[in-house]
């Protein structure tokens, strides 16, 4: 039980995430007790697109569905960078 347990014990996440404008994906490693995060450095008032992925030592999950959720401001006219 002990093996198996530790073989298919969630290891962490990764939450991949990007601007609606990007086509490239960034990536952070949370770990398994992670509750939330937050992504700062963001550009105001642009959409994000985000999902999740669970790991253990035999591999990845599939990914969650994608959620879009927009940082709050007035986008390329501000000159701040917000947090999501």
């Amino acid at each position: 039980f002990d093996v198996l347990y530790t073989i298919f014990l969630c290891l962490g996440y990764l939450l991949n995430f990007r601007s609606i404008h990007d086509v490239s994906w960034r990536e952070v490693t949370l770990p398994r007790s992670a509750g939330s995060h937050v992504l700062s450095g963001l550009p105001c008032g642009t959409k994000h697109q985000l999902y999740l992925v669970a790991y253990n030592a035999v591999g990845h999950s599939k990914p969650s569905g994608v959620l879009e959720a927009p940082t709050k401001g007035q986008g390329e006219r501000s000159s701040g960078i917000c947090t999501l």
